[in-house]
């Protein structure tokens, strides 16, 4: 008995292995610009609204958080949580849309330079225009550190390694 076996054209072969190849390369670039979009979607460039120096405080501030942000606008702010070495180094958030403070602690604060508010997020800016910016909501919180009132900032859409949100808890000093 004899068993014919098909046998294909190697030619034939090497262009489905190359296509495949082509596939495989247009879904890892396709992958590769959704994590990257994800990834930067809490640094963000600037759109349409002016930034705080051009309207302040009520720069699209809505309910709760503007109220919230008022009540440390203008004060020392001091990070709790595990930054022991920068309690004596404040920052502020000025009334006139400008975030001041020593370098060591606006680092922690995306070395913002301006600020303002934008869908109901506090907006860290690292220029006067907004180009760039990390948004932030605010709430009410409790610091492990001290007693009375703290103020909870968690950036949006960001997560630390273990899954939990990056969160800058701070406290009214002046």
């Amino acid at each position: 008995m004899c068993v014919a076996v098909a046998v294909p054209d190697e030619y034939a072969v090497l262009e489905a292995v190359m296509n495949l190849g082509r596939i495989v390369r247009g879904l890892a670039a396709a992958a590769s610009v959704v994590v990257l979009s994800l990834s930067l979607s809490a640094c963000s460039s600037g759109g349409p609204s002016a930034p705080a120096s051009q309207g302040g405080a009520g720069n699209g501030a809505t309910g709760e958080v503007d109220g919230l942000v008022k009540e440390f606008l203008d004060k020392d702010l001091v990070l709790q949580d595990r930054y022991e070495e920068l309690k004596d180094k404040p920052f502020r958030l000025n009334s006139d849309g400008t975030v001041t403070g020593p370098s060591e602690t606006l680092l922690y604060m995306s070395k913002a330079t301006n600020w303002r508010f934008q869908d109901g997020t506090l907006d860290l800016c690292t220029s006067q225009d907004c180009t760039h910016w990390s948004a932030w909501t605010v709430a009410t919180g409790e610091s492990p550190f001290s007693t009375g009132k703290a103020y909870v900032l968690t950036l949006a859409n960001a997560k630390k390694d273990n899954g939990a949100p990056v969160t800058r808890t701070l406290i009214v000093v002046g």
